[in-house]
Order: C-alpha cells, then sequence, then structure tokens
C-alpha cells in the first residue's frame, strides 16, 4: 500500500520522490518499500536519458536510454520522521500531516479493500491453537496433588513451544505446572537435569512440592539447606548456604543427576560463567543492541569505534563479578530452565540513541546486573548440544562465530503472573530471555526497535 501510495502524484510529493517522468514507450517506475541498512526507504527503478559528452568538449550529447535504482530515505520530512532521523517541532508537524494523507488514501483509494482484507488477515485471521486438558502421561499415581485441566493445558503448550513464559494468575499453580512440565521433559527425554532458578524465600517450598507432586523425587537445592525435623516431623527453619556450601553443591550437580536442582536468585548469580562465554555474549550483545546505529554508520570504523567505546563503558557498569571457581554454570550441564518470579530480571534492554517515550515506561537507567547475568546464562541453555543434533548442524545453527547475530535453541521458561508490571518493555525484556528468535523473526533486534514497532 505504501508504494502504491508513493506511484501517484500525491505520494510522490509526500515522500519527496524526484525521478524522471517515464517518457513514451518506457516501461512505469518500479516502486518498491524496503527495510535497507537499518532504515526505511523507496527503492525506484526507473528509466532516464543517458548522456555522454562529446568528442569535441564542452556540450552533452544524449545517446539512449538506460534503467537506473535509487534510493530515498531522507528525501522528506515523514522519511525522516519515520527513521527517527531528528526534526523540528514545524517539520514534525508536517510529517503527521503527510502521514494522515496516506491514512486518507487507503480509506478512501482504490486500495481500500484490499488494505482491509490484508489487515484483517494479519490481526484477526490466527487462530489460536487448543492443546488436551488430560491427564498428562507422566501423572505419578502416588502424587499428593492432581493438576487442573488449564495446567495440563499448559505443560502441552509449553511442551510445543520449547520455551515460553507461563504467565498463569496468582494462586493457580505456577509451580506445580513447572514441577510437571520439567517431569513430563524428563520423560520425553528432551531433558535430563531441569533447574529452576526461585527466590530465597519460596525455596523450601519449591522442594516440598516437588516432592508432593513426584513422591521419591531426587532434588537438590543451593542456596539454602532445609533445617532439622523438629519432634511433630516438620522440617526447622532454612539456613542460607555459604560460598563453601554452594560451591560443594555446584560441584556435586555437575557430577550426578537429578529430577530437579532448586537455585537461589542469590545462589544463581554467584555462580561463574567462562570467560569465553562471556566474550561471546557480550560480542552479539553489542552487535544487536547497537545494530540500527550500525547499519547506519556501514563502513565507518571510525562510528563503529565510538559505538563500541559507548557500550564497553556501559558494560562496565553491569560486568558479572569475575570468579576463579572451578565449577561454572556451563559444567553443570543444564539443559532446561525454569525461572520463578522471572518478572524480578526486568530492565535488561534499555532504549540507545534518542529519550524514551514517557508514555511506554521505557527507561534508559542502567541495565540490572541480574537481569543481564541471567541473559548470559540463559543463553548457554538455549545454545546447547540437543539430543540427536550433529556437531555441524549444531554450529550451523547457532553461528560458526561470535558476530553470528543468530538466536535460536529452547529450554527457557519464565514464571511470572506479572509480566508487564510497569511498562511493555519489561515483556520484551522477558523474551529477549527466554524467546529472542520470536522477535528476531519479526526484524527486531533491540529495545529500539520494539519501541518503533509496537
Amino acid at each position: 500500500a505504501v508504494a502504491a501510495f508513493a506511484a501517484t502524484d500525491e505520494g510522490r510529493s509526500v515522500f519527496g520522490l524526484h525521478y524522471s517522468r517515464p517518457e513514451e514507450g518506457d516501461p512505469p517506475p518500479k516502486i518498491t518499500f524496503v527495510l535497507q541498512d537499518g532504515v526505511y526507504g523507496f527503492n525506484v527503478e526507473y528509466t532516464e536519458p543517458a548522456y555522454t559528452r562529446a568528442p569535441w568538449g564542452g556540450s552533452m550529447i544524449r545517446t539512449g536510454k538506460h534503467r537506473v535504482t535509487k534510493f530515498f530515505y531522507e528525501s522528506s520530512n515523514v522519511l525522516k520522521y519515520m527513521n527517527q532521523l531528528g526534526l523540528k517541532d514545524d517539520a514534525r508537524i508536517e510529517a503527521k500531516a503527510g502521514i494522515g494523507r496516506f491514512e486518507e488514501w487507503c480509506r478512501s483509494g482504490p486500495m481500500r479493500d484490499e488494505i482491509e482484507a490484508s489487515y484483517n488477515r494479519a490481526f484477526f485471521g490466527k487462530v489460536a491453537k487448543r492443546y488436551s486438558t488430560a491427564p498428562l502421561h507422566t501423572a505419578a499415581d502416588g502424587a499428593a496433588v492432581k493438576l487442573h485441566g488449564y495446567q495440563n493445558e499448559a505443560v502441552r503448550w509449553a511442551m510445543e513451544r520449547g520455551s515460553g513464559i507461563l504467565g498463569l494468575d496468582v494462586g493457580l499453580g505456577k509451580t506445580f505446572t513447572a514441577v510437571a512440565l520439567a517431569r513430563e521433559m524428563k520423560a520425553m527425554g528432551r531433558a535430563r537435569k531441569p533447574v529452576a532458578v526461585v527466590p530465597k524465600s519460596v525455596a523450601m517450598n519449591w522442594l516440598a512440592e516437588v516432592q508432593r507432586l513426584q513422591p521419591g523425587a531426587r532434588v537438590l537445592v543451593i542456596g539454602e539447606s532445609p533445617g532439622k525435623a523438629g519432634r511433630n516431623g516438620k522440617p526447622g527453619k532454612s539456613t542460607p548456604d555459604d560460598a563453601d556450601t554452594v560451591a560443594a553443591k555446584m560441584a556435586d550437580a555437575a557430577a550426578n543427576d537429578y529430577d530437579m536442582i532448586i537455585v537461589t536468585r542469590e545462589a544463581f548469580q554467584r555462580m561463574p560463567v567462562r570467560a569465553e562465554t562471556l566474550a561471546r555474549h557480550t560480542r552479539r550483545d553489542f552487535l544487536t543492541s547497537r545494530a540500527d546505529a550500525l547499519d547506519r554508520g556501514t563502513g565507518s570504523d571510525k562510528k563503529t569505534a565510538k559505538l563500541q567505546a559507548s557500550y564497553d563503558k556501559e558494560r562496565g557498569k553491569r560486568t558479572i563479578d569475575k570468579d576463579k571457581s572451578a565449577i561454572h554454570w556451563e559444567d553443570i550441564g543444564c539443559d532446561m530452565l525454569m525461572v520463578d518470579e522471572a518478572h524480578g530480571f526486568k530492565n535488561l534492554m534499555r532504549m540507545h540513541g534518542r529519550k524514551a517515550p514517557k508514555y511506554i515506561g521505557a527507561s534508559s537507567s542502567d541495565v540490572a546486573k541480574r537481569a543481564d547475568d541471567l541473559s548470559i546464562k540463559s543463553r548457554v541453555v538455549r545454545e546447547r548440544r540437543m539430543p540427536g543434533e550433529s556437531a555441524i548442524d549444531h554450529r550451523n545453527r547457532i553461528g560458526e562465530d561470535d558476530d553470528s547475530t543468530k538466536e535460536t535453541g529452547d529450554g527457557v521458561f519464565l514464571l511470572t503472573a506479572t509480566p508487564m508490571p510497569n511498562s511493555p518493555l519489561d515483556l520484551y525484556s522477558l523474551l529477549e530471555i527466554c524467546a529472542p528468535g520470536e522477535m528476531r523473526r519479526r526484524g527486531i533486534q533491540n529495545a529500539r526497535e520494539f519501541v518503533d514497532r509496537y
């Protein structure tokens, strides 16, 4: 529709498309609306006269015609507005008026029916898949708890998706649903060592609920130790693990198989990652978070160096503490990561290049260190070599080098009743942690592009 409008006299005026008019017998101009090098614009292919300088010098003589292509991306205030190139108030008003002319053309022009049908197909044509609410195949006969139908449905949804946000409301049983999901994944051979990251205050509750839903399960809790049982048989008050105990439990987790490994947030954040993992993540984070600026500065080493310096300065405020521990996060072999109360890991993404709009609540404050730590460790899980995956297929999936911005893989599930507590960017941050490939498939690489789109 945008390209069709641009082909009209009014559209040429709105978008500032200046090119040679076709002469009699010439093919019509071909106009396409594209995203090129990080900016929106028009590729216009048209025929124009060809000239060469006369042999005797001075004047130019026409020698025929040739087909040329020109890219327009800042030829009018409308295009500058679309690409956030910076406009004064008068120019911004003019740009919005131009957009209004396009919208009116859509409502009353020859393509109205086609635009309306296309819009309805895109936004109202999808029918959400329904999943069975019947009991799961792995439901334990001796379990003290039976899942509700909606919990069985949620487990089947998560199994098919492979990653995602389990957003059941407060009191609807997210913990039991997550435990059942882990049990189902292990039974199907899709997970060998599930890890649940939980607030310290609920670590013992998670342990109790795993045992209620899956009697006899082997469970390791890192970061908190249960107290001794009293005379009434009830466990005493739990105590936090010190650094040595956490290290010993990490070694245990790396060497042995458990049905579930429960880790408190504090212990999880103290788990170090290997230097090469951090370097790989940092490089890819730079390429995606500054993608639009890098595209606009293509070919400019000076521009890239400036962006890198800015990123390194920001990164210095959130660098993960170095640890010379013999056991790293990668050594544990986690192939399924579940994060309880995941809204506590927001503020992963920040805006770059311009002031964030107040209405969306997009903060330009420093990135939360806890969220960045989770992002790195969840990437380790997503980029693991999957069962049955060859070494070549694995390299092709995750990218051959640190400059690859491929985002594939699964195995990360976030649990929260409030995925968007303050801002749409909170939800985007969670999706970047568990399923960044969903955004990449939509052409979105960072917070700025998310705000611009939605």
